[in-house]
């Protein structure tokens, strides 16, 4: 019974499991037919570049930036967003090289005592300290990152859905909360269909 009771959990994690996969999968299929459309609209260079992991964000936020520019306006938002990813790429490399290759020794049999005073050691060495200020840098372009990819939707949802309010809002609650990750997606695809031309008239930059 006990073994039933397991294999029944175990697939119910599989299940849930497979369909957030999926979930993901159109996320990012749906935001990428969805900018391919904007940058297209907005007359932005290699609409292509859209289907490319991390440079689709990149396009996003350059679609936002273009949209300002329209009203005299250039935050280079795009920049900031490039900042971002760039501290994060250092954080992850100085993982890979400097801290990761210290573990394996620390499987090579040595004692619990020496085990204790040998991360002790690491943790008081110049390499920690600077894993410390990476970490920290991080966590701040993490923030910046969420804020720069939420302001650029708002902006592009005011231009191409300015009537709905609430496509900005839902997209807001299950980026941060993604229980329903595809639900960002679907509403920028949505978006996507309508000409701007159309929604000068409700448009207004705020």
């Amino acid at each position: 019974m006990s073994e039933l009771i397991i294999a029944s959990i175990l697939a119910i994690m599989l299940f849930l499991w497979g369909a957030f996969v999926v979930m993901i999968f159109l996320q990012y299929i749906f935001s990428s037919i969805a900018i391919f459309r904007i940058m297209k609209k907005q007359s932005i260079a290699y609409p292509f570049l859209s289907w490319i992991p991390i440079v689709r964000c990149y396009e996003l936020v350059s679609i936002h930036d273009s949209i300002k520019r329209e009203n005299g306006k250039d935050p280079y938002f795009r920049f900031i967003l490039l900042a971002c990813v760039l501290v994060q790429t250092i954080f992850i490399t100085y993982l890979i090289f400097v801290i990761f290759p210290v573990f394996p020794h620390l499987t090579q049999g040595p004692s619990p005592n020496d085990i204790c005073l040998y991360m002790s050691q690491i943790s008081a060495s110049p390499q920690s300290q600077i894993l410390g200020f990476l970490w920290v840098a991080v966590q701040i372009a993490s923030t910046a990152y969420t804020v720069v990819y939420l302001i650029s939707l708002n902006v592009i949802f005011k231009k191409y859905a300015p009537e709905k309010q609430s496509y900005f809002v839902c997209s807001v609650i299950f980026t941060l909360i993604p229980i329903v990750p595809f639900i960002p997606g679907l509403f920028l695809l949505k978006a996507s269909k309508n000409n701007p031309a159309e929604n000068q008239s409700i448009y207004t930059e705020r």
